[in-house]
């Protein structure tokens, strides 16, 4: 027989084995029922956002049970959907449907008025880098937060994945905390009943043991689910003493059960964190409702940020008897937010504020600037032949040397003030609280003059000058668009005044403006119609030695029905800031090819030099492009002279290498353009297979009265002649020219020229007939001098 007392230690028993976790066995729970689907709720006012739902959630499971979605497409209408009888688990939230606000009064209608705490709430928020803050998430009762962007079907899976594990959990977890309130009441009433009933004891015995059986394998099921949860779970008393914690909690803080069970926070943790979490609690319990906190714990790898879901645990008189709490490491969620806002309004070379941050800080200064009576200035800078090092030197050296220009910009400037790089070589400094405009003057002289100072890059000393572009609130504009329009707009015309220095904006600049938008709208119609407003002409090349014309060099000309013959150093600059070029050059390259074989059509031997653009270089089919038009225009390979100049040399010098060998073994020559010029490399002569140099005009023009000029043409041809290169003397206009030329010829026979004082550019028809009249009408002008 068993007295009352003794079913009373018994019933102690099965309750503190419900409580006790870390020591249960793990047990393999029975298969999921396939024909049991979770039920999502998806509310947002997208269409499409339900649509992606669809198809990323269509043949999605979980625990071998299939997702059915529910659709709302307002705040309202999931408010009708969830009064009704429903077995929602997850609900993928919308921020902004009918209000801005709505979805955060749909969670607070369900967590206060349906008293839903069980039903997993994600919130999804289309505007990346601005989700609400974790507090605000925390005051909601929301338990995950995602941008739309970001969820992949993978992302989108792996979230729902953890709402539903979640809400399985805790669904389990209040499920079985009531079977085991029943299972007790139930041995309770056994028991009270055997003190009755004595005959019946041997039954009643029977059926308490498998009663006892059943709760030891709730208690190992629920053991189980805990401790290979990945969140930090535990059981507090009222007073704040842990009754049970998981395997994650121990692990993930470095703590022993033993160490934990029966002690407080401020016995565990530090002051700071053990006040957080007091706080916490006491608000839980004075709330009797579930909550959602962001604490700081002490983890292996330092104080973590964890966001936790605290929710009371009621008995039968709807008192508090312990308070569960589930805690999930958010640090590195934290902390990819704050990289992609950081990546979002900075720039990553310079650290600098992007244009983005740039332009709500002007905006902000500007609304700012109306009451404190107070100027603002925008300063567009733009650095002056930067493209060149950056092509000559490589992009290494440019990056180095846009950081050097940024710390520079920021040393010329205030607090208060705004450094930013826009993209590429152009920067802009925001000057606020400006007084008088003898400030801006006083400013932009400082930035030009540390600008423009010396660099010392890898080894190598380089200089920078800066156009710097002047708009002024208010004089010039009220908001911040059209602040940095103008802004560019005076920067172009400090650009053209002859770099490295300043303008301001004025009125008649928009004029200007408007005019280079259209030069450059006509160049993209011109691209469009090539054959009818494009068309070469042939500058004659005169072999010093002979007298004689020995080819010619194809120049771009372009007849604009409207403006009339256009030169190229209006339009051809526009074509290569705009990538056009490499078009107009595949169409400039077919044409001369068909002069070449037109003029060497009776057997003769001219080339005819085409200039290659630095793009059109770099394409990746410029070996199949130029032998497609060799093949299409019956134009022999020595027929073809291909000019480069070097600073379509230098990246990735090796393929250049190996792209130069291919032409030349194809039989076409190439030439060097304006040697001299640019950062000039014996390194191009030496490995690339160059037959001709050509002396740019700059050098040519002072050659005749300059020592240096001379010295440098001079030097230019007995390396040409101890290469055994041709030299080609570009721009010859006068006799003085000339003469210093044929005194080079003495040295160094294959000298060429080209020059108005020979002959100015000539039409196709024009330049046929000259070649045909070569063997002897032009020569006496040459050698006569």
């Amino acid at each position: 027989m068993v007295n009352h007392s003794q079913s009373n230690n018994m019933v102690v028993v099965v309750m503190s084995q419900l409580l006790k976790f870390a020591s249960a066995s793990s047990q393999q729970p029975p298969k999921a029922d396939t024909q049991n689907p979770w039920h999502v709720l998806v509310v947002d006012d997208d269409e499409s956002i339900h649509e992606v739902s669809r198809l990323i959630l269509s043949d999605f499971q979980f625990e071998q049970r299939p997702v059915v979605l529910t659709h709302a497409y307002s705040a309202a209408q999931a408010k009708t959907l969830l009064c009704q009888a429903n077995e929602f688990a997850v609900l993928l939230l919308d921020v902004v449907m009918e209000s801005e606000h709505s979805g955060l009064d749909l969670v607070t209608y369900i967590r206060n008025e349906l008293n839903n705490h069980f039903v997993r709430i994600v919130l999804r928020t289309g505007q990346p880098g601005q989700a609400p803050e974790v507090s605000v998430m925390a005051d909601y009762d929301i338990n995950d937060y995602r941008n739309k962007s970001d969820l992949t079907a993978e992302k989108m899976q792996a979230c729902l994945t953890a709402a539903l594990r979640s809400y399985k959990d805790i669904k389990t977890i209040h499920q079985l905390a009531l079977s085991r309130e029943l299972l007790s009441q139930k041995i309770k009433k056994r028991n009270q009943e055997l003190s009755r009933m004595n005959q019946q004891l041997e039954s009643e015995i029977t059926q308490r043991c498998e009663v006892q059986k059943e709760l030891s394998y709730t208690n190992e099921k629920l053991s189980s689910i805990i401790n290979n949860s990945g969140a930090l779970i535990s059981l507090k008393t009222p007073d704040g003493r842990y009754d049970m914690v998981n395997e994650g909690f121990t692990r993930h803080l470095q703590l022993n059960c033993d160490d934990v069970v029966g002690r407080t926070d401020q016995e565990l943790f530090s002051q700071d964190i053990a006040l957080a979490i007091a706080y916490s609690d006491s608000e839980v319990l004075r709330q009797r409702s579930s909550m959602q906190f962001e604490e700081v714990l002490p983890t292996k790898q330092g104080e973590h940020f964890h966001l936790c879901v605290k929710f009371p645990l009621l008995d039968d008189n709807r008192e508090v008897y312990r308070i569960c709490s589930i805690s999930t490491d958010i640090t590195e969620r934290l902390e990819a937010q704050n990289e992609l806002i950081r990546l979002a309004q900075y720039d990553v070379l310079t650290n600098l504020p992007n244009r983005s941050l740039f332009i709500d800080r002007l905006e902000q200064v500007i609304s700012r600037a109306h009451w404190q009576d107070k100027h603002v200035a925008v300063l567009f800078i733009d650095l002056d032949r930067f493209k060149q090092i950056n092509d000559t030197l490589g992009h290494p050296v440019g990056d180095k040397l846009l950081i050097e220009v940024a710390k520079r910009l920021k040393k010329c400037t205030r607090q208060g003030d705004t450094v930013s790089r826009m993209g590429g070589d152009e920067f802009a400094v925001l000057l606020t609280h400006l007084s008088h405009e003898v400030d801006i003057v006083r400013v932009t002289e400082k930035i030009m003059a540390a600008v423009s100072d010396r660099y010392l890059i890898d080894g190598r000393e380089l200089i920078i000058t800066p156009s710097i572009g002047i708009s002024r609130c208010p004089n010039d504009g009220n908001d911040a668009q059209t602040l940095m329009k103008k802004s560019d707009v005076a920067m172009y015309k400090a650009k053209k005044a002859g770099r490295n220095n300043f303008r301001f904006y004025l009125k008649e600049d928009d004029l200007k403006a408007n005019e280079q938008l259209n030069l450059e709208l006509d160049i993209r119609n011109m691209v469009l119609h090539m054959d009818e407003q494009l068309f070469l002409q042939y500058q004659p090349k005169v072999n010093l030695h002979s007298g004689k014309i020995a080819g010619f060099e194809a120049l771009l000309r372009w007849q604009h029905p409207r403006r009339g013959l256009v030169g190229p150093v209006v339009f051809v600059p526009i074509l290569e800031e705009t990538g056009l070029i490499v078009e107009v050059s595949e169409w400039i390259l077919q044409q001369a090819c068909q002069f070449a074989t037109q003029l060497n059509g009776c057997g003769g031997e001219m080339r005819v030099a085409v200039n290659l653009s630095s793009r059109q270089f770099r394409q990746d089919n410029l070996i199949e492009m130029v032998t497609e038009t060799l093949e299409k225009t019956a134009c022999q390979p020595n027929w073809l002279e291909l000019e480069l100049t070097e600073g379509a040399l230098v990246d990735d010098f090796e393929h250049t290498c190996d792209l130069l060998n291919q032409l030349n073994q194809m039989g076409i020559s190439l030439a060097l353009d304006d040697f001299g010029t640019g950062y000039s490399s014996l390194n191009y002569l030496k490995r690339l297979p160059f037959t001709t140099l050509k002396i740019d005009k700059s050098f040519i023009d002072n050659a005749p009265t300059i020592a240096q000029e001379k010295a440098i043409v001079t030097t230019i041809t007995q390396l040409a002649q101890n290469l055994d290169m041709t030299v080609v003397a570009e721009g010859v206009e006068t006799l003085s020219q000339l003469e210093l030329m044929q005194q080079l010829c003495n040295q160094h026979s294959a000298i060429h020229i080209q020059g108005y004082l020979f002959s100015r550019p000539l039409g196709q028809d024009s330049a046929l007939l000259a070649s045909r009249n070569n063997a002897g009408q032009l020569a006496p002008t040459i050698t006569s001098g």
